[in-house]
């Protein structure tokens, strides 16, 4: 779990937004699409990656446990593998 799901700011606002949630459902995965059941396991869900700018509370839903963290998963994977940016000089090249 990350530094900022384990702040005390935000383990109250996502017990906050599952009672807000919870009477509403069943509702649709904002990940997959298929009904959130109120049996079934769930998580506060971002329509939109905090790590892609996505903050706004009010842009949250219901998401399948599995499909919020596979998902956070997969971006955290495509994030490490992502070409970092190259340097235009280096101090170890020699300038000729």
């Amino acid at each position: 779990m990350s530094r900022h799901h384990r702040a005390a700011k935000w383990s109250s606002v996502s017990k906050t937004l599952r009672e807000r949630i919870a009477p509403t459902l069943p509702r649709p995965c904002v990940i997959c699409g298929k009904p959130v059941l109120p049996t079934q396991q769930w998580d506060v869900s971002h329509l939109r990656d905090l790590a892609r700018g996505g903050a706004d509370l009010r842009a949250v839903g219901p998401g399948h446990r599995h499909c919020n963290r596979s998902s956070g998963g997969k971006l955290g994977a495509a994030m490490a593998r992502a070409p970092r940016a190259v340097r235009a000089t280096s101090k170890r090249e020699a300038n000729w």
